[in-house]
């Protein structure tokens, strides 16, 4: 079983794309980025084979962070509390240009936020 080891203790390095556990990350290099893939094993012997998952790229999506104004990251380095500080930071940044923002789905998004926060 793959494990990684974190602050003293062993976790299983688990595939943010599809929920398995994996051997390694692999990195390609495609021109001047670097992409990351969750190597995944099956098999024993002359039948082992590799499958791979796209994680993204190392660092980050340099030409969609530009244009949303988020910095996202691969999904092998990604941070949801970073990406939903940066999402408010936006939604701040639209409502002083007048924009009409989804009032009732920002209401229902902040009162699922609460009860996981109450629940933690």
């Amino acid at each position: 079983m793959a494990c990684d080891v974190l602050e003293g203790k062993q976790h299983k390095m688990v595939c943010p794309r599809c929920g398995a556990t994996y051997s390694y990350l692999r990195s390609k290099r495609v021109g001047d980025r670097v992409y990351q893939y969750a190597v995944h094993y099956s098999g024993k012997g002359k039948e082992r084979r590799a499958r791979y998952c796209y994680l993204g790229p190392s660092g980050t999506y340099r030409y969609v962070e530009d244009l949303l104004g988020l910095d996202l990251g691969g999904l092998s380095s990604f941070d949801v509390v970073s990406v939903i500080e940066a999402a408010v930071d936006r939604l701040y940044s639209l409502k002083g240009r007048g924009t009409n923002l989804p009032l009732s789905r920002l209401e229902s998004i902040v009162e699922r936020i609460m009860g996981l926060i109450q629940r933690m």
